[in-house]
């Protein structure tokens, strides 16, 4: 199996600045996503950077990067951008955000296995979350599936709707996404009013009629947006909950 895992990586972020380039026990934020994501059995890893100290990170802990163009609009077009200039064919192009330090190799490879195995046509993961107010916040973004684990829709808002004293779970999405490499282009062709409401560039593919497979991963997972996430983030190395060698 060859698959291209690419991880599109903006320095500015709103909510916490150069949030990729902040070190955690001397390591960045996006050495952490690329470390886990080399892990992947016929990986090529690739950082799609938007600017040089992001090529400059990447090149410090050993990881290829190639600058992408600023006029491309999300993380999936950066990806696209990346696979046209790769010479190999792959059985599966995966999106990693790179936000996404704990998310572990062996969960990136169930998400290939759907495409490459099952043959769907884009994959993605998601926890049950019990937390209200992680339910609440629009930083964590909820899924909603049907019968067959196909997502129905993804949002910021907290859906579907809970009340407090009556709450169990929500299921939370995880930065990632496996695609055909043919779906790619498809992908970039596709129109959407949801994405331009929600921010979330995955709504293209459902509200245009295509499948999202979605898989359960065991433990949460710890998308680095804020300040309280980066908090979140430390502490759980610090407890070393997450039994990695690479920490």
């Amino acid at each position: 199996m060859n698959v291209a895992i690419i991880i599109p990586a903006r320095l500015k972020s709103t909510r916490l600045e150069k949030k990729l380039l902040i070190k955690v026990k001397n390591k960045s934020i996006l050495e952490y996503t690329f470390s886990n994501a080399k892990k992947v059995k016929g990986s090529t890893v690739v950082v799609a950077a938007d600017s040089k100290e992001i090529i400059e990170e990447a090149e410090n802990f050993g990881a290829k990067a190639v600058l992408t163009p600023a006029n491309l609009n999300s993380g999936t077009e950066r990806v696209l951008y990346i696979a046209k200039k790769l010479k190999k064919d792959y059985d599966a192009i995966v999106n990693l955000q790179a936000d996404e330090p704990l998310l572990k190799p062996e969960y990136i490879e169930r998400a290939i296995s759907i495409v490459t195995e099952e043959n769907y046509l884009v994959s993605s993961l998601f926890f049950r979350n019990s937390n209200y107010e992680d339910f609440l916040n629009p930083n964590n973004v909820k899924v909603v599936l049907d019968n067959e684990m196909d997502a129905l829709y993804f949002s910021r808002a907290p859906i579907p709707f809970q009340k407090k004293d009556n709450f169990t779970f929500f299921l939370q999405h995880v930065g990632i996404y496996c695609f055909k490499p043919a779906f790619l282009d498809v992908f970039a062709s596709l129109k959407s009013s949801l994405d331009n409401y929600e921010r979330l560039e995955q709504l293209r593919i459902i509200e245009n009629g295509y499948k999202i497979k979605m898989a359960l991963i065991d433990e949460p997972t710890i998308g680095i947006d804020t300040k309280e996430d980066l908090d979140k983030f430390n502490r759980y190395l610090e407890e070393k909950k997450w039994q990695n060698s690479s920490l």
